[in-house]
């Protein structure tokens, strides 16, 4: 329970961080903003960070405290009795950290022009999109870590709603466990036993504290799991997107195996590995631009 209270702690530091940062982006700003929840926030985070200490911040903590540092700088703090008191409590955990030159200064809203644009030629990108295909036959070859891990760091690039980023992605590479994963979904009849490494995306629904959001973990996690697949295109490997039915005794193992909660849900598994040059893989013909764009004056 003290695990989920953290998590759910964080989720919710992650929100009001982000709509701290479209606050400080507003055109024109307002003077004083985030008044309902500004207390809650340094409250939060000074709980949070009592548990890691200085050595153990990691890039999240550090943009937490470097949006704060902005807001505080940009707020009017004699008009809101609020943001006064949480700069009071802010101050007297943090004053010590001061601007630190180790702190990227991306770690808090700051100029388009000063981003750094990508290289990638469309025609590149395009290409890549479109020689990409759903795999099934794979070498018997292991996947080597640190090709997943950028998988999962692109992952964890995608947008996501206030920024929450309401999943974790489980990869198995230990034959026992891919084997017996592998066939719960149902669609890998006939390929399963050819797996050699499996990406399962987790949703966390206890990111989101009121209904209307319950479906978000989907897009999230899907918007997720198209950048890891294309890192891992990227990479050489090859990959396979496994759809994860809504039947509840498949669900139920795929929970016993993985130990996955009551408040997470499985969105979508991956297969990943080197493919095999002798295999074949379908056609998969997609949509002509006609049938998936339509322009605001076709509206009629």
């Amino acid at each position: 329970m003290e695990l989920r209270r953290e998590g759910l702690e964080r989720y919710s530091l992650r929100r009001h961080t982000h709509m701290i940062e479209k606050g400080l982006v507003m055109r024109p700003r307002r003077a004083v903003f985030a008044e309902s929840y500004i207390e809650e926030t340094v409250g939060v985070l000074c709980r949070l960070d009592a548990t890691v200490g200085d050595s153990d911040r990691d890039a999240e903590f550090v943009w937490f405290i470097s949006v704060l540092e902005s807001y505080f700088d940009a707020v009017s703090l004699d008009e809101s009795p609020a943001a006064s008191r949480a700069y009071s409590v802010f101050r007297g955990s943090f004053s010590a950290l001061g601007r630190a030159e180790s702190f990227d200064p991306r770690s808090a809203p700051f100029a388009v022009q000063s981003a750094t644009r990508s290289e990638v030629d469309p025609s590149e990108f395009q290409a890549l999109l479109t020689n990409r295909s759903s795999v099934r036959w794979f070498l018997d070859k292991p996947v080597p870590r640190e090709v997943l891990d950028r998988a999962s760091l692109a992952a964890a690039e995608a947008p996501s709603a206030c920024n929450r980023q309401p999943y974790r992605i489980i990869i198995l590479d230990d034959p026992g466990l891919v084997s017996a994963v592998a066939s719960i979904p149902g669609g890998t009849k006939g390929y399963a036993e050819n797996i050699p490494c499996i990406a399962v995306f987790v949703g966390d629904l206890s990111a989101f504290s009121e209904e209307r959001d319950r479906h978000l973990v989907y897009i999230d996690a899907s918007l997720a799991s198209m950048s890891f697949i294309l890192s891992v295109e990227v990479d050489g490997l090859a990959s396979c997107c496994i759809n994860w039915p809504d039947v509840s005794s498949r669900d139920a193992k795929l929970r016993s195996v993985l130990n996955i909660k009551d408040f997470e849900s499985a969105i979508m598994l991956v297969a990943i590995g080197f493919a095999d040059p002798l295999g074949s893989v379908p056609s998969s013909r997609k949509k002509s631009l006609g049938l998936v764009r339509q322009y605001n004056d076709s509206l009629v």
